[in-house]
């Protein structure tokens, strides 16, 4: 940590909380984690391989970087660690990302979220070319729930 001759350190110095430096430090990865177990629950090489997933490989975190903030996600209570080793949220854990997250995620206009669907389905597109895992079922499920609401908007549009 970088501390100056007056003894505090830059983000004290400049009037910043603490959880500045910190958060500068590790980036984006604990939204990211918050955001990943907010789908489902993951145990941390799932997480370190969905983060490589999707910055298209760009980055995959170390387990140094990773398993420190899954551990203070768990002592805030957003976090718990189950029998099977994967970490889902708390109810203090949706609570925080139905807060703090969805409404920043959520965009107001509708033609920016039929974007962002145009988008996600480029994802699942590509993940399907890659063979799709053991999702395909998951994928086909969820695709056709989708279209039977699109099918109903669309009827009312008519």
């Amino acid at each position: 940590m970088p501390w100056h001759n007056d003894g505090f350190h830059w983000s004290q110095r400049r009037g910043r909380p603490n959880w500045v430096g910190t958060w500068k430090h590790r980036g984006w990865l604990r939204p990211i984690i918050l955001f990943l177990l907010s789908k489902k629950p993951l145990n941390g090489v799932e997480i370190m391989n969905e983060v490589q997933y999707m910055t298209y490989g760009y980055w995959r975190p170390s387990p140094g970087s990773l398993y420190p903030i899954l551990y203070e996600l768990v002592r805030e209570g957003l976090v718990e660690r189950r029998s099977d080793n994967r970490y889902v949220l708390t109810e203090d854990g949706r609570d925080f990302i139905n807060s703090a997250w969805f409404p920043i995620y959520t965009p107001s206009d509708p033609r920016d979220a039929l974007d962002r669907i145009n988008i996600y389905l480029d994802v699942v597109e590509e993940r399907l070319k890659e063979g799709g895992g053991d999702d395909v079922s998951l994928y086909k499920r969820m695709l056709t729930e989708i279209k039977e609401r699109i099918d109903i908007i669309l009827s009312k549009l008519a």
